[in-house]
């Protein structure tokens, strides 16, 4: 994920669905190394004032969803990025208030908790039912690890269900109500 060819695509279609995981931080989301595969990591989405902060018209009647770290923090402020995306426009935000965390041995379980937000929108729920499907797996896993006697993967588990964000819990980051057109996906 490189910024320019972010920006295009985000350009390229007026409504839809954007899902990106990388690392994140409260007003930005992280793509690939700027160089190679090592130093700092490209900012492909900000928030703050930049020149490459996103411009309305990337992001306006679209819903976003970031498997990151800190993206769906709330700023004081300032809007930080999940916010600042409503604020211009995009219909709905899904991301994360915190650091989102990994238990390697069960990272599987992880990332499916999460994708389960995509595959509901894709399947043209609600926003509300996506993340009620989201948090119902996590609820799940959370209490399949607890059983078998995994409690750290239930406790990371359960602080990742408790960092995300999405319009059902505040409705600063869209409208709960929001699907996915069946025309939207191709």
């Amino acid at each position: 994920m490189k910024y320019d060819k972010v920006k295009a695509a985000l350009s390229g279609f007026a409504t839809g669905y954007v899902s990106g995981c990388g690392h994140g931080q409260p007003s930005y989301l992280m793509g690939y190394y700027v160089s190679g595969n090592e130093g700092p990591m490209e900012e492909v989405l900000i928030s703050r004032q930049s020149a490459r902060k996103f411009a309305p018209d990337e992001v306006r009647g679209k819903i976003f969803h970031f498997f990151a770290c800190h993206t769906g923090s709330a700023g004081t402020t300032i809007p930080y990025l999940g916010q600042a995306m409503i604020v211009s426009g995009a219909v709905a935000f899904f991301g994360y208030s915190d650091q989102v965390q990994m238990h390697v041995p069960e990272s599987a379980v992880f990332c499916d908790c999460d994708i389960a937000v995509d595959k509901a929108l894709m399947a043209l729920q609600s926003c509300d039912d996506a993340y009620r499907t989201s948090i119902d797996l996590y609820d799940k896993s959370i209490a399949r690890f607890r059983a078998n006697g995994d409690h750290q993967a239930a406790a990371r588990l359960e602080h990742n269900r408790n960092a995300l964000v999405a319009p059902s819990t505040i409705p600063m980051y869209g409208d709960k109500t929001a699907r996915l057109e069946q025309t939207t996906i191709k």
